[in-house]
Order: C-alpha cells, then structure tokens, then sequence
C-alpha cells in the first residue's frame, strides 16, 4: 500500500513538471489524476516550475547479486588461466583470449545498445576492461615479453582509461585511476622511480 502511495505521489509531482516543459496542459493533468484516484493532498504545486520526490534509498538485491557475479567471474577468470595455463596449447591460449575480450566487449554492447540494458551492461564492460588487463598479462607470458614488469600494469590503465572516455563510463574512470596508483606505487617501492 506505502509504494501505491509512493507512486501516486510520484505521478503527481510528474504531471507539474510535464505542464512546466509544456508536454500537457493542465486539463490534461487533471484528467491524469482522475484516471489514476490520485488524493488531493498527494498534489503539490511546482516550486519554481519543477518539483521533485524524495525517494527512500532502497537496496536492490538483483543489481546486488549481478555484482556480486561479476566480481566472481573476473576472479574465477584469473584464477582458471592461473590454474590451467601450463596445460593449453599457445595457439588455444591466444584463440582464448581474444575471444574472450570480444565475447565481453560485444556482450556489452548487446545489453547497452540493444536490450537497452544499461546496469548489466556496464557491469560486462567493467569485466570486459578487467578481460583486457587478463589478455595483457597472458599474451606477454605466451610470448615471453621481458620488458618492464610494470608496462603492462601502464597499458591495461590507458587502455581502460579510454575506453571510459568512449563510452563516458564513470566505473571505468574509478578503475583506471586504481590502475594508475598501483603502477606508480609500483614503480617508486620496486624501483624508486616515480612513475611521474
């Protein structure tokens, strides 16, 4: 009954900023908190043109567990080629690890673009960014790349930094400012060098 309410509230405070952007009139409006019963102490008037609801911060156990999901694929990830990475043959290594990247970065675009989708989306691009750090480090091991051990930490950093920059993916900007401060703490403890 309280989310009834809630909704009717929200309805009504909707329909003054619709009249306020000129989207109905308000005969319109009236005839809309008719159709709905919505209680005339449930109507407030804009303040200002526009008003707006406070709503109570709920925890929504859905986005709660696709987190959580998420979280556990990324380890599970770097756990099964930590695991089983002696055991693959270089090309089936490669072969994973691009398809791997694709399958993420083009699931994601499913869910943002298509499905429209955009929670879940942006949780499988963060493990796409997290894929990408994972393709690095696995490439440079199948190839035996000895440069700076710190290069490839400075590569998944850029990388995801412009990717959230395409994609103005503010979860994206908070992990590669994660990225960035361990290779630089990286750099000075390891090396004594600081990265700037």
């Amino acid at each position: 009954m309280a989310e009834i309410r809630e909704m009717l509230q929200w309805l009504a405070n909707e329909v003054n900023i619709w009249i306020v952007k000129g989207i109905i009139t308000p005969e319109q409006r009236e005839q809309i908190l008719k159709l709905y019963k919505v209680p005339q102490q449930a109507i407030t008037v804009p303040a200002k043109g526009i008003t707006a609801v406070r709503r109570e911060s709920r925890i929504n156990l859905a986005r709660v567990i696709l987190v959580l999901a998420v979280i556990c694929i990324a380890v599970g990830l770097f756990i099964f080629y930590a695991s089983n990475w002696r055991k693959m043959p270089p090309g089936l290594k490669m072969t994973q690890v691009f398809l791997l990247i694709i399958s993420c970065y083009g699931a994601s675009w499913f869910l943002l673009f298509v499905k429209k989708e955009i929670f879940a989306g942006r949780l499988i691009l963060m493990l796409g960014m997290v894929t990408f750090g994972i393709g690095i480090m696995l490439v440079a091991q199948i190839y035996h790349i000895s440069s700076h051990p710190t290069n490839g930490l400075l590569v998944w950093a850029i990388g995801t930094l412009l990717l959230s920059a395409v994609m103005d993916e503010k979860w994206g900007y908070y992990m590669s400012l994660a990225l960035f401060i361990i290779w630089d703490y990286w750099e000075v403890i390891e090396y004594g060098n600081p990265a700037y």
